[in-house]
């Protein structure tokens, strides 16, 4: 994954943003991954991983079970970082 995919590599910001939704880097390197839970405004920390396609699988776990799957657009309107992985289950 390029530097261009998950933020850049200036402008002095703490966290740089990643593709993937849920999922951000600390300045120290780690990518992290955080879901808000739904009908309130607390968030739910998922952790620290090594990569950042590891931090977007436990977003996605998180989706699936908090909002109920569905991540096609239809039903509960939650959104997957990997979609087909679902539809294989």
């Amino acid at each position: 994954m390029s530097r261009a995919e998950c933020g850049g590599g200036g402008g002095g910001e703490e966290e740089e943003r990643c593709r993937y939704r849920g999922v951000r880097r600390r300045r120290w390197g780690k990518w992290v991954s955080e879901i808000r839970v739904p009908g309130t405004r607390e968030r739910l920390w998922l952790g620290s991983y090594a990569t950042p396609e590891a931090a977007a699988v436990a977003h996605d776990t998180a989706v699936y079970f908090l909002r109920g799957g569905a991540g096609d657009g239809g039903g509960g309107g939650a959104t997957l970082n990997f979609p087909e992985r679902a539809a294989a289950t």
